[in-house]
């Protein structure tokens, strides 16, 4: 019977050690008890969950209240106090009612708690107000409830650049930061570069952070080259990421980093035939377009953008399709030259990279373009004479074989020049009358078509 005695004793003490008392008279100032000197109660904190309470959320807390007293406690009523960062959550009562708690009875209540998302992280108290009787409605007993942000306390805020040129040696910057409303210590970062296309040049991987405020962040810059036999995609780096928590635990915590293999694109554009030389002149401009980069240029189209220098006949825009590194293709224009100096072509190209990413730029290709002589003198086109020269070339011609005619009859040159002048001009002022000039013109026309013709 003693060791029966002694192991209840025992449990009773173990139990004490889990669950902590309140104990409070509340038969103080304000409070009437009909046909009762005291009310004594206890308050017992069983518990909270989930735990850590996280801002944003809700938790349940439960309590024991016990009679302690001698006399019975009527109208006992006890209330939740809605105080930053805790309101009623609204799926259990804010205040719980009893209407008699015997001497020595005990009941457990319970209530639904909300947090605000504006709690930082720091144990704040809950608490609890009660009454028994008529009496008043003080705050008699505290809860104490640890706030704790939930998740991972280090993130990665950014990545710049997110791209890297393979074969050229890029500063990259790593930003860390605290999200968390508590200061983190002792903070050791390492990105694992081994097994990627990323070589880390003149710079340690793992670095060391003393300490991170509330959303404070700190840079880490690293100088990379990538690999240029690697293909052009995304590559992940694990980063390592030890550090202690607001509690002194130290946290192994793994995250990854994402880079590009981004190679810069790269083309020629040129002028590669042309029919126009000189200013009015109508024909056919070819415009090449060569890829010199190591990355493939796709759905490349060549648009020819208005210009006061020239206009445009027909279609402004051609579609190329793809252009594989080395390859080139060409677009043709159709334009009248507007002037007689360089035309600077200004031609609008759109096309799309590795990564489906839409880009477009503006480019000038310059042609050159001479006066009708220069043209000429340059041999980059033949000498052209108006319907008006070649008439003039055969009057001449045609005058000079009737002076010949005249002269054979005359034996006199002198002479049978005179005589054909005189008839010419006559001939042409008789052309030139205008009840003739209608006539003449048509009768003329005629003639030129009927030797045409034959």
């Amino acid at each position: 019977m003693k060791k029966r005695g002694l192991m209840l004793i025992l449990v009773f003490l173990l139990s004490l050690s889990f669950v902590y008392a309140y104990e409070y008279n509340i038969s103080g100032s304000g409070y009437e008890y009909p046909n009762q000197d005291n009310a004594y109660l206890r308050f017992n904190n069983l518990k909270y969950e989930p735990y850590p309470v996280t801002p944003g959320d809700y938790f349940e807390a439960w309590l024991k209240i016990t009679n302690i007293g001698d006399e019975e406690a009527s109208n006992a009523q006890f209330e939740l106090v809605e105080e930053f960062p805790f309101s009623n959550y609204g799926t259990l009562p804010k205040r719980v009612d009893f209407p008699e708690l015997n001497a020595g009875a005990g009941v457990v209540v319970k209530f639904a708690v909300y947090v605000n998302p504006d709690a930082v992280e720091k144990t704040y108290n809950l608490k609890i107000k009660a009454r028994t009787g008529n009496g008043t409605f003080p705050v008699i007993h505290e809860l104490p409830i640890d706030v704790r942000t939930r998740g991972t306390l280090i993130i990665i805020s950014s990545v710049e650049p997110e791209s890297i040129i393979p074969g050229k040696i890029t500063e990259v910057k790593f930003t860390f930061k605290n999200p968390t409303d508590s200061v983190i210590k002792e903070i050791t970062i390492k990105p694992e570069f081994a097994g990627t296309p990323f070589t880390p040049v003149n710079s340690i991987s793992e670095r060391r952070i003393p300490s991170l405020k509330p959303l404070e962040e700190t840079t880490l810059s690293y100088e990379l080259i990538a690999d240029t036999s690697y293909d052009t995609k995304p590559y992940k780096v694990p980063v390592t990421i030890k550090y202690n928590n607001y509690n002194g635990v130290l946290i192994n915590q793994s995250d990854i980093i994402g880079l590009l293999i981004k190679p810069d694109v790269d083309y020629l554009l040129d002028i590669e035939e042309t029919e126009v030389h000189s200013r009015g002149e109508v024909g056919n401009v070819v415009i090449s377009i060569s890829n010199t980069g190591f990355t493939d240029m796709k759905f490349v189209s060549l648009k020819l953008l208005d210009s006061d220098y020239y206009d445009i006949i027909g279609t402004s825009r051609v579609y190329l399709g793809n252009l594989d590194s080395d390859d080139f293709e060409t677009a043709e224009f159709k334009i009248k030259a507007r002037k007689s100096k360089t035309i600077p072509f200004n031609v609008l190209i759109n096309y799309k990279d590795n990564y489906n990413n839409e880009l477009s730029e503006q480019k000038i290709v310059n042609l050159p373009v001479y006066s009708s002589g220069a043209a000429v003198a340059y041999g980059l086109t033949q000498p052209k004479g108006s319907f008006i020269n070649i008439i003039f070339y055969i009057i001449v011609i045609l005058f000079i074989y009737s002076w010949y005619k005249e002269w054979r009859v005359q034996k006199d040159i002198g002479k049978g020049f005179k005589i054909v002048f005189k008839r010419w001009l006559r001939k042409i002022i008789d052309f030139l009358k205008p009840r003739n000039l209608k006539r003449n013109v048509k009768q003329s026309i005629k003639k030129v078509k009927d030797y045409i013709m034959k």
